[in-house]
């Protein structure tokens, strides 16, 4: 898995992704042609202090380690609100594999 860093990267996801809102985070994805999963986290002072900021890109850093590294080859972003501080992490994990579901047209449930 890459990580995406320039702020160029960021902005053109923005652009053209399609973006899926959970309670805890935000999650703009594109497919692209490429071998790796590319992901990109970033978390605003909304979301509290650097101490909160930190915990909040460590939690979806772990959430793509288990769902979006067994996902399709694509570009992903989570930006990280409020509420990712708070929520249960099963919850979060839940809501990721939801949104990607719902981001990618499949319609079955698990």
């Amino acid at each position: 898995m890459k990580t995406l860093r320039k702020r160029s990267d960021f902005v053109d996801m923005q652009k053209n992704a399609q973006t899926f809102v959970t309670p805890g985070f935000i999650v703009q994805y594109a497919p692209k042609d490429q071998q790796d999963v590319v992901v990109g986290y970033t978390a605003s002072r909304k979301v509290g202090g650097a101490v909160q900021r930190n915990f909040a890109k460590r939690r979806m850093r772990h959430l793509a380690r288990l769902v979006l590294a067994q996902h399709d080859p694509a570009c992903y972003v989570l930006v990280a609100r409020r509420d990712m501080l708070t929520l249960p992490f099963e919850r979060l994990h839940r809501d990721l594999q939801w949104a990607l579901r719902r981001l990618k047209g499949e319609k079955k449930d698990v």
